[in-house]
């Protein structure tokens, strides 16, 4: 079991900033230090929001494309310190959230098949012994079967089985 006062915590997504940059991850958290976003990084974070949504629902959630200023601007401030206003064409980010909607109902959803046991799930692994401590390793499955999991990828072009094989993720 994890023990939040003695184990250390790796999230998978600090591996990959570690393989880009160590500095960033150093300053991570520290007053006066800025995170990187970026627009794709909220696109993703937007696009996984829909699924979401979707797989709660269990059906399309195409109320969603209807008020998508409300709920992104949630998301922005929230997550990223961010505002619609600094999204620099925001009708072109709302039609391209559209399409990247309408992909993976067409293509991913019907792949899912059976009732997830959940969305978003957080997950730990425990990796061994450290020097000071126990090691655990946390990440954020986005659909959770009984025999899988499943983790969607947001990025303008798909992914190589080589990339997905050597990913951290």
């Amino acid at each position: 079991l994890f023990n939040e006062e003695e184990d250390t915590l790796v999230r998978q997504s600090i591996i990959g900033q570690l393989q880009l940059c160590g500095k960033r991850v150093e300053l991570e958290g520290r007053e006066g230090h800025l995170t990187m976003v970026s627009e794709p990084l909220v696109f993703g974070t937007c696009v996984h929001y829909l699924a979401e949504k979707d797989l709660e629902a269990g059906e399309p959630r195409l109320d969603l494309l209807t008020n998508m200023n409300e709920w992104v601007e949630e998301i922005l401030t929230t997550q990223y310190d961010w505002s619609l206003a600094q999204v620099p064409n925001v009708r072109d980010f709302f039609d391209e959230l559209a399409g990247a909607y309408r992909l993976w109902r067409t293509q991913v959803r019907p792949s899912l098949k059976g009732t997830p046991l959940g969305v978003e799930c957080e997950m730990r692994m425990y990796l061994g012994e450290g020097n000071r401590n126990r090691i655990h390793l946390q990440g954020t499955a986005d659909v959770l079967y009984p025999s899988r999991l499943v983790d969607f990828k947001t990025s303008k072009r798909p992914w190589s089985q080589a990339k997905a094989d050597v990913s951290i993720q």
